[in-house]
């Protein structure tokens, strides 16, 4: 009979010991997706995102004056696709290298773009952006202004053109 009593109390403890850790792994469990749950729904600082997105295309207007077109490119990703005015869609960073290489071909010396971020929306990894570009001669004068829509995705830490679609203001009569 103590022998019997022993082990139904061992077992008891036993019972009781696994109920205790059973509890506190669901309560590490449960804390650990509550914090996983804040951080996901942490809303993105947009203004700071604004900025970046604002400082990409500072660098974006810069190299396009300079027709440098290795630092354009380098601003998209390698699945981009751009909807550009009066043309077809280009597909890829190769076909959109190629654009960007007839377009320098072609660029008069002293034009210079500016682009104004208006707003941007989504996440911190997926950004849509609207803006309005402004295109001056070299004497400052406005040549054209147009408005696009550009989406941009965060890559290794940067964000890059993912998508992106433009097109120019109709000429003033």
């Amino acid at each position: 009979m103590k022998k019997q009593t022993s082990s139904l109390f061992a077992v008891a403890i036993l019972a009781i010991t696994l109920g205790f850790s059973s509890c506190t792994e669901t309560k590490t469990a449960e804390t650990e997706t509550v914090a996983e749950m804040a951080t996901e729904t942490a809303p993105p600082d947009m203004d700071a995102v604004k900025a970046k997105i604002q400082e990409r295309e500072n660098t974006f207007a810069i190299a396009q004056a300079a027709g440098d077109v290795e630092s354009l490119i380098a601003l998209f990703t390698d699945d981009a696709i751009s909807m550009g005015n009066d043309q077809e869609t280009l597909v890829g960073k190769e076909a959109i290298r190629a654009d960007m290489e007839a377009s320098a071909a072609k660029r008069v010396a002293g034009n210079t773009v500016s682009f104004e971020v208006s707003e941007v929306l989504g996440s911190e990894d997926l950004v849509t952006e609207i803006g309005f570009s402004i295109d001056k001669n070299a004497t400052g004068e406005v040549i054209s202004k147009g408005k696009y829509m550009a989406i941009w995705k965060k890559v290794n830490g940067e964000y890059l053109v993912y998508r992106d679609i433009y097109n120019y203001d109709a000429a003033k009569k």
